[in-house]
């Protein structure tokens, strides 16, 4: 079994049994990605909405902004009470 080793903007194909522990760390994380992130160029309305989110405890609900339209992702029904109290709140 070969694994894909990043070292800066290369990539090279190791065997499993050949690989150092700091590889075996960097393609693991490699292959986790990277932590969602809010992107720098939401919106101030999105950004206002994604902290009051925060602020009530709902950090796991998505969004996804698109032109005029926001889209909520990732919301359990139980949720949906606490979802509607934040939202009401809002002045957007």
């Amino acid at each position: 079994m070969r694994v894909e080793i990043k070292n800066g903007t290369t990539t090279r194909k190791v065997a499993f049994t050949s690989l150092s522990y700091d590889q075996l760390r960097a393609a693991a994380r490699a292959a986790k990605g990277q932590a969602s992130k809010p992107s720098k160029t939401d919106s101030a309305e999105v950004k206002k909405v994604r902290a009051a989110l925060q602020a009530a405890g709902l950090r796991q609900v998505g969004l996804r902004a698109s032109g005029t339209r926001l889209t909520l992702s990732g919301v359990e029904f139980k949720q949906l009470k606490a979802l509607g109290k934040v939202l009401a709140k809002l002045k957007v």
